[in-house]
């Protein structure tokens, strides 16, 4: 058995896309970029959620798992600093999947869908004796000025996310534990997301580097450091915790921790920012929003590309984070 995780199997096909055409963005980033004219492009980016992989079909409603189906694209599509615009959507049902399921399915996608003028424009339905599949295609449009890009954080940008964490991954855990209704699971289930204020921060040039927390900031900050060919330290006292975390019985504080370091699907975008405009930008924020953001750590050409430093105090911690791993097996 050889065991490939997600970076390995995007590194194979990474290798025969030596054609792509001058001026587009391919793999590597949140979404890839078409040029669309001299001043705009097209954004387009594909997710697949897999029943027992992302899902367990007698525990998530049809209508939350079509939100969060298409919430984890049009997560994607904000990071890049673009409006989501058109979907295309696969599906592969077996037969649990009645016709009120679909029905229920299709209501919640059209809910979430209109709340983002998103245009549902086709896609493909198969049957199958096993797995449910969903896979969306979403599209988006952005102006080239506001494209950001995981490649463009700079030494000093200060790291900001937009949110408190670790909700998410918690409300997984209860799941698997076997709890069936907490807020936690509710939040699992139906993510915030961020769509005008990732679109306001796109129009700074200030903001460097953006992207999405999919598998947890410990993983996705090292994106941001791998294609900017530069390091980071994080203050661990500084990242913001989910206040229904914090009081919930059942989880200690080094899960706290944990949880919001290592946990996923977030869907909150996180973002690095030129140092000297880091104070300005909480203000105008909190001015424009009525809501905080969150200083967390600063980017450092001095600390080896692709290196998450983890301190406490200002003093380094002899510990790591990881993040979440996709995997796939072969047999």
């Amino acid at each position: 058995m050889v065991i490939y995780n997600e970076i390995e199997v995007i590194n194979i096909f990474s290798k025969i896309t030596s054609n792509t055409p001058k001026g587009v963005v391919g793999i590597g980033d949140d979404c890839a970029i078409l040029p669309n004219g001299d001043t705009d492009s097209v954004v387009v980016t594909t997710d697949t959620l897999t029943e027992n992989t992302h899902f367990i079909f007698d525990k998530i409603t049809p209508t939350q798992l079509a939100y969060k189906a298409l919430a984890s694209n049009i997560s994607d599509v904000i990071a890049m600093g673009a409006s989501p615009t058109y979907a295309f959507l696969s599906i592969t049902l077996n037969d649990r999947c009645d016709t009120r399921w679909i029905e229920d399915f299709a209501c919640g996608f059209k809910q979430l869908a209109d709340r983002h003028n998103i245009s549902l424009l086709g896609g493909d339905t198969t049957r199958s004796g096993l797995a449910v599949t969903i896979t969306i295609t979403l599209m988006g449009s952005v102006k080239n000025s506001d494209i950001k890009l995981r490649s463009e954080a700079k030494d000093g940008d200060t790291i900001f996310c937009l949110a408190p964490l670790g909700a998410s991954a918690a409300g997984l855990k209860m799941l698997l534990a076997g709890k069936t209704t907490h807020p936690l699971i509710d939040i699992h289930y139906t993510p915030t997301l961020f769509v005008e204020q990732a679109k306001w921060l796109a129009e700074f040039k200030q903001v460097h580097a953006m992207m999405d927390i999919s598998d947890g900031i410990a993983k996705d900050l090292r994106h941001i450091l791998e294609r900017s060919n530069v390091g980071a330290h994080i203050d661990i006292e500084k990242i913001p915790i989910n206040d229904t975390i914090l009081q919930e019985p059942t989880l200690n504080n080094a899960d706290h921790t944990s949880l919001a370091l290592e946990g996923g699907e977030e869907y909150s975008p996180l973002f690095t920012v030129s140092g000297d405009f880091a104070t300005e930008l909480i203000e105008l924020y909190k001015d424009r929003f009525n809501m905080d953001i969150y200083p967390i750590g600063s980017i450092s050409s001095g600390i080896e590309t692709s290196i998450i430093e983890w301190r406490k105090d200002g003093i380094k911690q002899d510990t790591d984070y990881k993040g979440y791993v996709h995997c796939t097996t072969q047999k």
